[in-house]
This record gives structure tokens, C-alpha cells and sequence, in this order.
């Protein structure tokens, strides 16, 4: 019975926390270079991309060599990404999928300049949150040395020479997303902690020391050394924590569950068996997410998935000279840099000068018939990918010199060039990929369809003053990110009640009055036009609507109800929601505000002069150049 429950618990609980401990190692490139073995190990870089209805999920596979401290990657994207990560196997069971010993390889069935006046140079920090074992920051920026200053300001060790690869996305107005391993990685906690109890632990002998302490409390029904031990897995593995108190919660509880009587019958030989066994699982568990060793591959750590919006399915190459080896060797092939991308989409895919080694259909039914074939192989992470859906899976590769690498990869559909005109290819000189497309008009139209989104995200909801043309003026709608032109008074106001959406008088009141640029006629003379008075709901014929011995202005300036006594109950939070938007206020006449993403206040439009006068006066000066952008 003991046997059992030993395998059914305190194994694998001990098991799932393990996993994380594979020896890491960093060299500080980015885009890391990978493994070396088959389709899962060898190329330089292997990503899976599922592409559907204008998403992108691209899944990265991630190793490196060197110290922690020194791992950079950074992922540049279009338009806004999300990171999460993603599951281990995936990339094995692509592998297993599309190995040719098991699948036909085709399946000819269905083939099918100066940043923005005003902008300055400076980067914006959209996010920061640990995601798995990495410290995951999302940011955009104005200028390459703002960028190339705070990534080496906070940990990322980047050499000068980034820089103009670094410009080169900024300029396009692409987002980064950085990574590195969690500076509090929960290994390094773990490990800590353990050292409370062995002073001598390190990585390389953790698993080993923890399976000792923990076989020897359980040997010994010691239940605080037990509960020592499970309390040092959940560091690294929170969800297992409710299991252990459920089982471990108490003594009682332990005592309960393991029979004291049955243990005390176990001999050394039984001992042994079980340390042996747990020994067993772990390697097995290891060699099935790194074959042939449980040494060979331990710098594999998780895969990361980074999901963004695009109409084109496109992956960052150009980011990848930074780390590309050039050979020193003239007899050395120039090509250092294998890339093999596994794509999911609605029809076959293609790159230039690419090599197709797989197309075929997928959906849930053909896994379940592959599984099959594949014996002992499980899909499962792939048909979690795939759900209820039907999509082209394609394997592509192809090897890169670092002077090829000049642009990043546009993939349109369509099948590539059967291997002899590859071969042909290969001999030819090295052709960066911007003669690729200028060859091929289809990958020209295919680029100029992935619009960078940074700058567009930046002036989301703001007026913007092209200063190069005449100081014209345009609304930037905070949701569709459009560009609205104001011209005219006339034209201006009916923009505003165009793109204004309802608010109730409870929401508005949580947003600051902003006091500049008021215009208007003003019959108390206290500072406040007419209109505004009507809208917030004072005496325009009295200074004092209240008589409390304020002006009304000079309360709203300090916080204060001018209507009434106490403060007014701002919410600053909300207020910062509501950025860039044109509020309408449905209950009153329908009056007209603008929230300015500045200072978060709300700015009332009043009359066309007035709306017009808001406008120009909170508006930010552009350039053309950047103006083209949007």
C-alpha cells in the first residue's frame, strides 16, 4: 500500500518541483542559440507561429550558455505583445509530428526620422510582471538611447553596437518585449532555503541532497523534517501547496496517511528500491523533455509565447545579427545561423529561399490518428493548440548569414522551391533578404501591411498639431487609434460630438475640472463661463454658488465642491481609465468633455470656438514624417 501512495504523492511532488532545476547556463545574445539535436536540438532558432484572424502567437524556444545575470532577449513586435508561457513539449511533439519516418512530407491536396515635437527621447515601461522563470518587460520607445540606457540601467548587459539594430525597430515604431531570468528566480529561493538546512548544497547536487533529507524523514515518521521538505517544494511549485496541506496540513494528517506498521516492516533493500525508483522517475521525466541524456541538454529551459496583432505573419530576423556568429574560418560556410519555423495557418506558407520539409492539414482527428502511428508519443500540448480548429501546418528552414539578415521574415502563402533550386540557391552569392522581396512583389505587399503601432499607442487619445503642415490639427481616438482632422471650429465640434461616447453625472464627477484655456461669457465674472456653470451645475449669477464666503473657481482649483460642502470625490484611478476619451453627459443636455491623457483631467467643450480653442491649445506638435506613421 505505502509503495503506492509513495508513487502517488510524495513522488511526484517531488518530481514537478525538480523540474526547474536543470543546471543553467547564459551567454547574454539575443535570440539564444539552441540545441543540438535533430529537429529539436540543432538549428540556431525554432519557433512555432500560429497565425489566425489577424493574431499572432509565436512560440520561442529558449536555451543559452553563461551566467544568469548576463541573459538578454528581446523580442521586438509590431504591435502591442502578450507573454505567457508556453508548454514545454510542444516543440518535441512538432518534431515527432512532421519527422518524415512517420508523415509523407507533402500533402499535394491542398497546397495552396526626428521623433515627434515634442516627444523627445525617452522610453515608456508598458509592463512588468515575472511570467515562469522570467522577468518579462514590455516597453516602446522615442529615441535608441533612451532604450539602450535603461536596458543597461536595469540589468541588461547590451553592447554599444546594439544600438543601431535597436534603432532600427524604434524608428519603425515597434515594441520590445525584454526578457531575462527572474533576478528572484524561485531556484535561487529554493536553493537558499535549503542551504538552512545543508550548507553544501549547490545546483548540481540539490536534487540528490533534497531526495536524501527527504527519504530519511519519511524513514524516520519525522514529521517536522517531512513538512521541511514539502515546504520547501511548494517554494517552487505554489499550486502543489494546497495538495500538501491537504495531506500534510498536520500530523495527524501525516500520520494518517502513511501507516506507521507497514513502514517499520520496510528493509535497507526496500529503501533502497524506492530511492531508486524516485531516481528513476526523475531521469525518465528529464530524458522525455531532453532525449539521450539527463546531462546533455540541462540548459533547456520553458518555452515563451508572445501573442500580438498582425495581418501579415511576420518574425523578427533582423534582431538576430546581434547574436550571429560570422566565421573566422575562410573555409567555414558564412551561413551560421539555421532558422526552422513550424507555422500554423490557413493555408501553406512560404519564405525566400526556404526549404519546406512538411505541409499537411491538421485538426483534432489527423493528431489523434498521428498519435497512434507515433506509439508512445502524446500530442497533447499541440492538440490543446489546435482545440476544435482546422489549420495548415508547414515546416520551413533555411540557413542565414549574418549579412542576409537584413530585414525581418514576411511569410506569405504558397510552397516554396523544390530542394534542386535550393541547392542552386545556396551557391549563389549572399543576397540579403531585401533583394529576396524587392524580387518578389508579394513580400513587398506582404511588409507594408505590418504597421509598427508604439507611436499610435503613445498619442492614443491626444491632439495632435502637424507642425510642418500649417499646424493642422487631428483627434487620435484613444480605441480605434484613428486620426481625426479638426479643422474649422465648425469642424472640430461636430468631430467631437461625433467620437463622444455616454457618461453618467456619477462617473464624470470622479474626473478632475481642468481650469486652462476656458472661453466663453462669463456673467458672475468669477472665472467660470456660463456653459461650464450650466454643465457642472453652479449659479452663473453668483460667484459663490454655495455662500460659504468661496468662489466657485477657487473651490474647484482646491478640490472642493462649489455646490455644496465637503470635497469632491475624485477618482484618480478611474480618471487615468477614461484617458484620451470625448465624454458626453447623458444627463444633463448632452454637454461635451475631453479627458487630456496629460494630466487626466476633464476639458469642457462647450461651443465650437471653445472646442476648438481646447483643442488647439492641449495639442502636441508632430512631424510629418511621424504623422505618416499613424
Amino acid at each position: 500500500m505505502y509503495k503506492e501512495t509513495f508513487k502517488k504523492i510524495f513522488l511526484p511532488v517531488l518530481l514537478f518541483a525538480l523540474m526547474p532545476l536543470s543546471q543553467i547556463k547564459a551567454d547574454g545574445g539575443m535570440i539564444p542559440i539552441d540545441y543540438q539535436y535533430g529537429d529539436i536540438y540543432e538549428p540556431s532558432q525554432t519557433s512555432l507561429i500560429v497565425h489566425d484572424n489577424g493574431k499572432e502567437d509565436l512560440y520561442l524556444k529558449v536555451n543559452y550558455e553563461g551566467e544568469t545575470n548576463n541573459f538578454v532577449w528581446i523580442v521586438p513586435t509590431p504591435t502591442y505583445p502578450e507573454a505567457a508561457i508556453a508548454a514545454k513539449d510542444i516543440f518535441t511533439e512538432l518534431s515527432a509530428l512532421t519527422t518524415t519516418a512517420h508523415w509523407r512530407a507533402q500533402d499535394n491536396a491542398y497546397a495552396g526620422k526626428a521623433p515627434a515635437e515634442g516627444l523627445g527621447t525617452n522610453v515608456i515601461v508598458h509592463s512588468q510582471e515575472n511570467i515562469g522563470i522570467y522577468e518579462v518587460t514590455v516597453l516602446s520607445a522615442t529615441g535608441v538611447d533612451g532604450l539602450f540606457d535603461w536596458l543597461n540601467n536595469n540589468g541588461y548587459k547590451i553592447k554599444e553596437e546594439v544600438k543601431d539594430i535597436l534603432d532600427w525597430y524604434v524608428k519603425k515604431e515597434w515594441y520590445f518585449t525584454a526578457m531575462r531570468i527572474d533576478p528572484d528566480s524561485k531556484i535561487e529561493e529554493f536553493l537558499d532555503e535549503f542551504k538552512k538546512i545543508d550548507s553544501t548544497a549547490t545546483e548540481e547536487n540539490i536534487a540528490e541532497k533534497l531526495n536524501q533529507f527527504y527519504l530519511e524523514a519519511i524513514k524516520e515518521f519525522d514529521y517536522e523534517r517531512v513538512k521541511q521538505a514539502l515546504d520547501i517544494v511548494v517554494i517552487l511549485v505554489p499550486e502543489m501547496e494546497s495538495e500538501v496541506n491537504e495531506n500534510f496540513g498536520s500530523e495527524e494528517k501525516f500520520l494518517h496517511f502513511i501507516e506507521k506498521e507497514d513502514l517499520e516492516s520496510y528493509t535497507e533493500e526496500d529503501w533502497d528500491e524506492i530511492n531508486e525508483e524516485l531516481k528513476e522517475i526523475i531521469e525518465d521525466q528529464i530524458r522525455s523533455e531532453h532525449p539521450d541524456s539527463i546531462y546533455k541538454y540541462s540548459n533547456y529551459i520553458e518555452p515563451i509565447k508572445i501573442s500580438f496583432k498582425t495581418n501579415t505573419i511576420v518574425y523578427p530576423l533582423k534582431i538576430s545579427q546581434i547574436s550571429t556568429r560570422v566565421p573566422k574560418d575562410p573555409g567555414e560556410s558564412a551561413k551560421t545561423n539555421e532558422i526552422l519555423l513550424y507555422v500554423l495557418a490557413n493555408e501553406q506558407v512560404k519564405a525566400p529561399e526556404f526549404t519546406t520539409e512538411y505541409a499537411q492539414i491538421v485538426n483534432a482527428v489527423k493528431l489523434e490518428e498521428a498519435e497512434k502511428e507515433l506509439y508512445s508519443e502524446d500530442l497533447a500540448s499541440l492538440k490543446e493548440i489546435i482545440s476544435d480548429n482546422e489549420y495548415f501546418l508547414t515546416k520551413i528552414r533555411r540557413d542565414f548569414a549574418k549579412i542576409e539578415m537584413d530585414d525581418d521574415l514576411y511569410l506569405i502563402n504558397g510552397q516554396n522551391p523544390d530542394q534542386t533550386e535550393k541547392i542552386e540557391m545556396e551557391t549563389s552569392l549572399l543576397k540579403p533578404l531585401t533583394e529576396n522581396y524587392e524580387e518578389n512583389q508579394k513580400y513587398v505587399q506582404a511588409k507594408n501591411k505590418v504597421y509598427g503601432s508604439a507611436l499610435a499607442d503613445r498619442l492614443k487619445g491626444k491632439i495632435v498639431l502637424k507642425v510642418e503642415d500649417d499646424g493642422k490639427a487631428y483627434y487620435i481616438n484613444p480605441t480605434t487609434k484613428y486620426s481625426h482632422y479638426l479643422g474649422r471650429p465648425a469642424d472640430a465640434f461636430a468631430v467631437m460630438r461625433d467620437q463622444g461616447v455616454g457618461i453618467t453625472s456619477i462617473n464624470l464627477e470622479k474626473i478632475p475640472v481642468g481650469l486652462d484655456n476656458l472661453t466663453g461669457p462669463d456673467s458672475d465674472g468669477d472665472g467660470l463661463p456660463d456653459l461650464l456653470e450650466d454643465a457642472i451645475g453652479t449659479d452663473k449669477n453668483n460667484k459663490d454658488s454655495d455662500g460659504d464666503g468661496h468662489e466657485d473657481k477657487a473651490e474647484l482649483e482646491n478640490g472642493y465642491t462649489p455646490n455644496g460642502s465637503g470635497q469632491l470625490n475624485f477618482d484618480n484611478n478611474f480618471a487615468k481609465s477614461q484617458s484620451g476619451k470625448i465624454f458626453l453627459q447623458v444627463e444633463g443636455s448632452g454637454e461635451s468633455w475631453y479627458i487630456d491623457p496629460d494630466d487626466n483631467k476633464r476639458y469642457f467643450l462647450g461651443r465650437p470656438a471653445d472646442a476648438f480653442s481646447v483643442m488647439r491649445n492641449l495639442g502636441l506638435g508632430i512631424s510629418n514624417d511621424d504623422f505618416n506613421k499613424l
